[in-house]
């Protein structure tokens, strides 16, 4: 089997399929393919590549405040979809990212990144779980001899 002139062995074949796997730099041609010295008169290919998925920063996890998310893709010119309400985004439904999403509470963000004239990422999810800090307590717990105001703070904001 060859592939503008660059020859593929192939990986699996049944009846109907061949899998190959197309040499690098391959992306549209003609494909050849030579059975038991028998040679097909070539079928045009053309390899369509995905869009990379999209990565969060910071990475998901579990913090004591909220986070401001950005999204990114490493495919120049691709945009972004993003969701926050559990729905998967698609090209065409979800929010545009623009700007750095804001997770106050516990959410999980999934994005799809899309390019014209490629295929669709894959989607990525992000679970942010937002938990309280452990309080801390002025003065500490002890014995005292007389009566004591107790202030109790936390690094945690608003969660």
């Amino acid at each position: 089997m060859k592939f503008n002139g660059t020859t593929a062995s192939a990986t699996s074949w049944s009846t109907g399929a061949i899998g190959v796997t197309v040499p690098g730099g391959a992306t549209t041609g003609n494909v050849v393919v030579t059975v038991n010295g028998l040679t097909s008169n070539g079928v045009n290919f053309n390899v369509t590549t995905p869009v990379a998925t999209p990565t969060f920063t910071p990475a998901a996890g579990t913090y004591n405040s909220g986070q401001t998310v950005t999204i990114g893709t490493t495919t120049s010119g691709a945009t972004i979809r993003y969701t926050t309400d559990g729905s998967t985004p698609t090209s065409t439904t979800g929010t545009v990212y623009s700007s750095p999403v804001s997770v106050n509470t516990t959410a999980t963000i999934k994005a799809i990144a899309y390019k014209s004239g490629w295929n669709d990422s894959s989607v990525a999810s992000a679970p942010y779980t937002l938990v309280a800090a452990t309080p801390t307590f002025s003065p500490t717990a002890g014995t005292y001899t007389s009566n004591q105001s107790v202030a109790i703070t936390s690094v945690s904001s608003g969660v």
